[in-house]
């Protein structure tokens, strides 16, 4: 026995605000055709909704999709009015997929007698080609509600206007919707999701105006027999009238004749043999006439077969003066030819004229251009051995800077960025300094700590009322947050730590690295959310954070993407400084670029600047 048929919804594309708030409010099971793996999201808005993962086009074939910087605008073709739009959405990759048609993922998907009453389509680039084609297989015929997005202009190569896609929904019965789809969405109105209603007298409309044309074909017809019909009667009744007055005539003279005859009859036997003569000279001319029209037949046919022949011998006589204009065309185009041949090989001659003295000038151009390079190398090494001298010049202002003439704690910091950062350190009187993955760092910074305060460590709100939080023995330290991803690691700095008697001025924190989403990539950062919290119920409304960031991020997936993030989410601070060690030259732009989006979005005022090996960037309210 068959299944009931089931109502059911389609939802295909990226998931939105608008296309959630749909799922959750219209209860019919659901059918979620992604591009992408599953979201979290996803979880918790239907209890009887079903995810797929593909790309949905009218035919199985293989299309290219092309990724942006910002989630949610992936397509099946290039970018147009889009990045107008959006000036600061930029293409980032470009990836053959492989398409499937709806028909084929509902029989796969849904089960056996389901309908489609319900259909989101957020694939803004194929909506009016989609809608064209599923229209022709019937899977609209049951359709009630159609939530499509679209624009007032064209946002990809191909994709249809608001008008367009409007005016063919209306063609088709869908009325569009006057209702918000969701009253707190702060939906794009230059990319809005428009919702369209399955008018109720469509079909029965459709099946009239088919019924209403088929009659007035048949009226057409019926009228047009009954014109012939009328043409006819009017035609015979003339014929009639004209047969009654030429009856009433013959008559008339039929009276007469008759009379006549009377008279003639005696008449009629002498006729009778000049009549038969006259039969026997009928049938003679009779045969002659008939040879006659014989004769006129073959003459006639003769004429036509000459007047064919006449024809055939005009086209040929016009094919060949077409043939020979073409030929004196194509006699002129080679003369023109040849006379530009000419003309550019005295053009060729005198450019290889040129090109010979533009060659000596280059080899004389050459010559200079390597004694240049002999001098520049010459002045490059005389600038290696300056650098090195002032290396060096560091390293012993350093090690007179701790503890007048001991050597510090790690001597994995180049010289000239660690008296830098701890003339830093100590000029700005940070209250809190948080270092992600840099035991050099924590070290040198814990040993200048008890050198400039001893071993007495302060509480960060000393003298600072907080009514929120009270510390305890628990919280964290005053002066320094090491933060690591690896145990061993922590155990390592602990112990370096206690041997140079710093390690009051230091709270060690494990922090494995997980993923995050960060500018639609997918990096790798500490796990410190807890950290970063706890940290920023301590901080007084006035303080100042130094946030240092290791090398480690660069070597996972460029981890130092979602830093940013993390600290402006969780560290409230009016001033927040973050350092960059050791950053490769070829990721700084891009860094700078990403960063410098966040904070605009966080509507947050930053400063770039440069240390001996390192970057840093100060945020401010």
């Amino acid at each position: 026995m068959n299944a009931p048929a089931s109502m059911q919804l389609i939802h295909i594309g990226p998931l939105r605000q608008e296309s959630e708030a749909l799922l959750k409010h219209i209860a019919l099971p659901s059918l979620v055709i992604t591009p992408r793996p599953e979201s979290p999201t996803l979880k918790g808005i239907q209890s009887d909704l079903k995810y797929v993962s593909a790309v949905v086009a009218p035919q199985a074939e293989e299309a290219t999709r092309y990724s942006y910087n910002v989630p949610g605008f992936d397509s099946l073709a290039p970018a147009s009015g889009l990045k107008s739009l959006y000036p600061g959405v930029a293409e980032t990759q470009r990836k053959p997929v492989e398409t499937q048609p709806l028909n084929e993922l509902i029989s796969e998907h849904c089960p056996s007698g389901t309908f489609m009453t319900h259909l989101v389509l957020e694939q803004p680039e194929q909506a009016l080609s989609l809608l064209q084609a599923w229209q022709e297989e019937g899977i609209l015929d049951d359709l009630e509600g159609l939530f499509v997005r679209t624009s007032p202009i064209s946002l990809y190569e191909g994709m249809p206007t608001q008008a367009e896609l409007i005016a063919w929904c209306q063609q088709y019965g869908f009325d569009t919707g006057a209702e918000k789809i969701d009253p707190d969405s702060s939906e794009d109105p230059e990319f809005i999701l428009l919702e369209f209603k399955r008018n109720a007298l469509h079909l029965p409309l459709k099946v009239a105006q088919e019924e209403a044309d088929a009659l007035k074909q048949e009226c057409d017809s019926l009228k047009k027999k009954l014109s012939e019909y009328e043409k006819l009667l009017k035609e015979n009744a003339n014929q009639l009238t004209e047969a009654a007055a030429a009856l009433r005539e013959t008559d008339t003279q039929l009276k007469e004749r008759t009379k006549q005859h009377d008279e003639k009859a005696i008449q009629a036997e002498s006729v009778s043999k000049e009549c038969a003569t006259l039969k026997q000279q009928f049938s003679e001319v009779d045969e002659a006439l008939r040879e006659t029209r014989v004769q006129l037949e073959k003459l006639t046919k003769q004429c036509d077969e000459k007047t064919l022949q006449a024809e055939n011998a005009s086209k040929e006589c016009a094919a060949l003066k077409q043939q020979l204009s073409e030929k004196e065309s194509t006699i002129t185009q080679l003369r023109e030819q040849l006379a530009s041949q000419q003309q550019n090989q005295t053009v060729i001659q005198s450019r290889f004229e040129a090109l010979e003295s533009k060659m000596e000038g280059k080899l004389e151009s050459l010559l200079r251009e390597q004694r240049s390079y002999i001098q520049q190398t010459s002045n490059a090494l005389g600038q290696h051995v300056t650098r090195l001298a002032h290396k060096q010049r560091d390293e012993r202002a350093l090690i007179h800077y701790l503890h007048h003439g001991q050597k510090p704690v790690s001597t994995e910091l180049d010289p000239g960025y660690a008296l830098a950062l701890l003339e830093q350190y100590h000029s700005q009187g940070y209250d809190v300094v948080v270092v992600f993955g840099s035991a050099a760092t924590t070290e040198l910074l814990a040993k200048a700590e008890v050198s400039s305060h001893g071993n007495q460590s302060q509480l960060m709100l000393e003298g600072q009322p907080n009514e929120a939080v009270a510390p305890s023995e628990n919280d964290l330290p005053t002066s320094i947050i090491s933060i690591e991803h690896q145990r061993s690691q922590c155990a390592a700095i602990i112990k370096s730590l206690e041997a140079n008697n710093c390690r009051q001025a230091v709270n060690i924190v494990h922090a494995p690295l997980i993923e995050y989403e960060s500018q639609g990539q997918t990096t790798l950062f500490y796990n410190a959310e807890t950290t970063l919290k706890q940290l920023g119920q301590w901080l007084p409304d006035n303080s100042r954070v130094l946030v240092i960031i290791g090398p480690i991020l660069e070597k996972v997936n460029n981890g130092i993407y979602s830093g940013l993030s993390q600290l402006l989410q969780h560290l409230p601070s009016p001033v927040l400084e973050i350092l960059i060690e050791n950053l490769d030259f070829a990721l700084e732009n891009e860094l700078k670029k990403d960063w410098s989006f966040l904070l605009n979005k966080w509507q947050r005022k930053a400063k770039w600047y440069y240390l001996p090996g390192a970057l840093g960037l100060e945020v401010t309210d």
